[in-house]
């Protein structure tokens, strides 16, 4: 499945894309905006979240920890910012080099002959991050050092 308004090419070049490579039967595609109330949906429905950056991109981990993390998904995506690093840290899935269709393609021939056992574990892993990193626990974390560097050492809590 192809989920999202495509950004670099138009909806009817995927979709020429997809009959060119003779695979119709096998995509599906929902081109376009997808609504907020839909968005669980389709990443349960997802084997892996495929984020095939390109070197350009400057942007940060959003996409891979509302994604993958958040919704227990392995994850394929570019060495791009700080989305490479984090995937390959945590072991949440295959990294991939951008702007390189071939290395794309070999992520995807990789992840796919993958056991299940090895991708649930990716997705484990992608959700035990997004559980270490939500708002509560990072929230405790930040009142754990800020009590920690305002008690002067040695003087216990009350």
């Amino acid at each position: 499945m192809i989920a999202g308004h495509p950004l670099e090419y138009t909806t009817e070049r995927v979709r020429a894309l997809v009959r060119e490579a003779g695979v119709e039967h096998k995509v599906v595609l929902r081109l376009g905006f997808v609504d907020e109330a839909d968005v669980p949906a389709y990443f349960f429905a997802a084997d892996a979240l495929v984020l095939p950056y390109g070197g350009t991109y400057r942007g940060g981990s959003g996409p891979l920890m509302k994604g993958a993390c958040t919704y227990g998904r392995p994850v394929i995506a570019s060495d791009v910012s700080e989305m490479g690093p984090l995937v390959k840290r945590h072991g949440l899935g295959l990294v991939t080099a951008p702007d390189d269709p071939g290395s794309l393609a070999e992520g995807l021939e990789t992840f796919l002959a993958m056991s299940q056992a090895a991708r649930d574990q990716m997705g484990g892993r992608a959700q035990a991050l997004a559980r270490a990193n939500t708002w509560e626990a990072m929230a405790e974390r930040f009142s754990r050092l800020f009590e920690s560097t305002i008690r002067p050492a040695g003087r216990a809590a009350r």
